[in-house]
């Protein structure tokens, strides 16, 4: 748990300390997030930062969520989108699917552009064995899966990069407030040291 966590917080701070706009970091990654989602492993990132690029919006937020799927995480994923799209289209139970998304998770997993024709053989072999009957609600599950949580990424980067931007100002007008109390109270130890009036209150500098 404590791992997760601390890989939750490293990729949260590099998406909050991102030099853009608000709504193009959340946008960028909303879009990252629905590709993710997608079947399109080993192009995930490229399709990511393309869209991103035609949609003018931050390219890396738009990569970082992309790697939410990966070796490990590809099977349960898959396996909970075809649930929701068996949910979806009503379609009747199928006996063995979780071994077989295993399979395909597994050989999706190991896509590799430098050798794409033998890694993507194995996984559409993989695919292939599933059947229409479990291909059709998982792309379903994976569509709807995707919308949704890009959708719900949205509103909750947006609200942590103000928040931290927020944050992080209020931060610098305390030290601005620190420093200038600093020089006054200096600027008085040596009037009174010099035996002269005391000087006046000394403005906070700018930012």
């Amino acid at each position: 748990m404590r791992r997760v966590r601390y890989i939750f917080n490293k990729w949260l701070r590099r998406i909050v300390r991102l030099n853009d706009t608000p709504h193009s970091i959340a946008t960028g990654f909303s879009i990252g997030v629905f590709i993710g989602m997608l079947p399109v492993y080993g192009f995930q990132m490229i399709i990511s930062a393309a869209v991103a690029a035609v949609a003018r919006v931050n390219k890396v937020a738009a990569i970082i969520p992309v790697w939410i799927t990966n070796p490990l995480t590809i099977p349960p994923i898959l396996y909970l989108q075809y649930l929701l799209g068996k949910l979806i289209v009503r379609a009747e139970d199928v006996e063995g699917v979780w071994p077989k998304i295993q399979e395909v998770g597994r050989a999706a997993g190991e896509v590799s552009l430098w050798d794409f024709k033998r890694t993507s053989g194995a996984v559409l072999a993989a695919a292939s064995s599933l059947g229409w009957d479990v291909l059709w609600p998982t792309l379903i599950g994976c569509i709807v899966s995707g919308v949704a949580l890009g959708l719900l990424a949205y509103p909750l980067v947006l609200r942590a990069v103000i928040w931290y931007r927020r944050r992080k100002e209020a931060r610098r007008a305390r030290r601005r407030e620190r420093l200038a109390t600093y020089l006054e109270d200096k600027a008085r130890e040596e009037a009174a040291a010099d035996g002269k009036p005391e000087p006046e209150s000394v403005s906070p500098p700018g930012p």
